[in-house]
């Protein structure tokens, strides 16, 4: 969804970049995330393509032209605890669309360290996170995870608020 959102929301003409950092990365997790970038990339062409705005701009709340940002890096890079501040530090925003989560420490510390947060409101975020300090996204729906816990539900993201909550948080960089 994150994927999906970040090339729906920009275009080549947009100074944005993704980067995705995943922990622990196996190659089923690298596969994975290249066929997200790749299914992300073909449906916004595929649209792109059926659509006759070819040459429309995209206005702040909305999908930007038909043209791709840079496409997301994954990094899988070790980082050590301690280092992983300076890590943080070199991005403008942390983004998570975390479905579910028990306190958010990383979404904790992006705040401690002063960054605008792009968040979907939901798990514990929700109990800490309000519009004054976030770029909120709203839940879709809830799903049961069963296999994982009975009783557990996993929030669905709302991909095009997110798309939004994105350009803005990009519109607004270093203001907020």
């Amino acid at each position: 969804e994150l994927i999906t959102a970040y090339i729906d929301a920009f275009g080549a003409e947009d100074d944005v970049s993704l980067t995705l950092r995943l922990v622990h990365a196996d190659p089923y997790d690298l596969a994975q995330a290249r066929e997200a970038i790749s299914a992300a990339v073909q449906a916004k062409l595929s649209r792109c393509n059926s659509t006759s705005h070819k040459d429309e701009q995209g206005d702040d709340e909305g999908e930007s032209s038909c043209t791709l940002p840079r496409l997301p890096v994954l990094d899988t890079e070790f980082v050590p605890w301690v280092q992983l501040p300076r890590k943080m530090g070199q991005f403008d925003v942390f983004v998570t669309a975390a479905r579910a989560t028990g306190f958010g420490r990383a979404t904790a510390e992006a705040m401690a360290l002063g960054m605008p947060v792009v968040a979907l409101n939901a798990s514990a975020r929700a109990a800490y996170l309000d519009a004054d300090c976030a770029y909120l996204v709203p839940v879709a729906a809830h799903d049961p995870i069963a296999a994982v816990q009975p009783g557990i539900m996993w929030a669905r993201v709302d991909v095009p608020a997110l798309a939004r909550a994105l350009r803005r948080a990009h519109r607004d960089r270093g203001t907020r």
